[in-house]
């Protein structure tokens, strides 16, 4: 009998540490998973703000080559005797 009792309590013991061991890989790969995760969106976020920053620099300064052309074409426009040039924007 007390074989048996030994049998069921080290089939349970058993049972728990493999059971401790399945969470602990669990939250191991969940953590492995989340710094994964975090490192690639980072750098995701870092080259998408980079770009935006980029495009929003040459926006500006093709706004600003154009109000040069503009200015340009209203002096050329003077200069030719030409008082109305009509510009759009």
């Amino acid at each position: 009998n007390d074989a048996q009792t030994d049998s069921i309590t080290c089939d349970h013991e058993e049972e728990n540490n493999r059971r401790v061991m399945n969470e602990l890989k669990y939250k191991i790969l969940t953590q492995h998973l989340l710094d994964y995760n975090k490192r690639t969106f980072e750098k995701f976020m870092r080259d998408v703000n980079r770009e935006y920053n980029e495009r929003v620099n040459a926006n500006n300064k093709m706004r600003c080559e154009i109000e040069d052309l503009k200015m340009q074409a209203q002096e050329a426009g003077r200069k030719a005797g030409i008082y109305e040039v009509k510009l759009y924007s």
